[in-house]
Parts: C-alpha cells; structure tokens; sequence
C-alpha cells in the first residue's frame, strides 16, 4: 500500500511510502497534516498519489528558482553546452530571469510568475525574441528540474 490516512482529533495524517532510499537502502515515507474533513484528506491523498504515480511528486523544500538556477547552470550546462551558449544561459538568467522570480521557491512556481515575467520583460522593451529565448532557459531548466528534483 502506497498511502494511509489516519485521524488524529481535527486533522488528518496522511502517509506515502517514496520506495527505498538509494543511499540507505531502507524505505522512506513522506508524511503531511490536514485539517479540516475526511473528504479533504482523501482528495489530498489521492492527489499525492497521482503526482507519485506520474513522477510529478516532489518534497517540499526551501530552494528557490535562483539557487536552482545557478546548480543547473554549473552541473548540466556547463559540461554539455558550448561555451557561448553557457554564457547566453548564464547572461539570461543572472540579468532577466533571478531579479524578478529568483526569490520564489521552486514548489512555489506557477505559471501566473512566468507570464509576468515575459509581459514585464516585452513592456520594458525586451524584443520579442529575448523574451523567447528567456522562456527557452527557463523551459529547460525547470524540465531538468522536474526530471532531477533538487533536495
């Protein structure tokens, strides 16, 4: 069984099994409270379990988008791009992309940021194309992200 449920006065306890630590060998579960009814915790249950089963689940965590940024750019940019390509990353993300989203966390990110981003980005005159090319690192990052979470 992947997930259980248990009430505990006003709340509920829900637990998914995440599998076997790599690195340790024993299991790990992933552990969260919700208050409110039964309903609302079956609903959250299922919903973790739809985001494990379709590998979109990840741990909540306090990294932000520029923290994730700058390990993307030094872990998977720079051993396969060319270096003019990882300086074009490198200049998108530290002058456009980290100024404005860079505080936010990554569980945070939605997609209402990155329109206001581009619509930011196109009012103060940012061609149309830098825009496109500034959704195309933020594109592959958050791909690299969501295949390879960071803790």
């Amino acid at each position: 069984m992947k997930g259980s449920m248990i009430e505990r006065g006003n709340s509920y306890r829900l637990a998914i099994s995440l599998g076997k630590d790599p690195q340790t060998g024993k299991y790990t579960k992933y552990f969260e409270t919700v208050k409110g009814s039964k309903k609302d915790a079956q609903r959250r249950l299922r919903e973790l379990l739809t985001q494990l089963d379709k590998g979109t689940f990840c741990l909540p965590g306090k990294s932000t988008l520029d923290e994730y940024l700058h390990v993307w750019l030094s872990d998977y940019c720079k051993p396969s791009l060319s270096p003019r390509t990882l300086e074009l990353y490198s200049y998108i993300c530290r002058v456009h992309i980290i100024p404005v989203l860079g505080k936010i966390p990554l569980t945070e990110l939605k997609p209402q940021h990155l329109q206001h981003l581009y619509s930011e980005k196109l009012l103060s005159g940012l061609s149309a194309r830098s825009v496109q090319i500034c959704h195309v690192v933020i594109h592959k990052a958050l791909k690299n992200a969501v295949k390879e979470p960071v803790p």
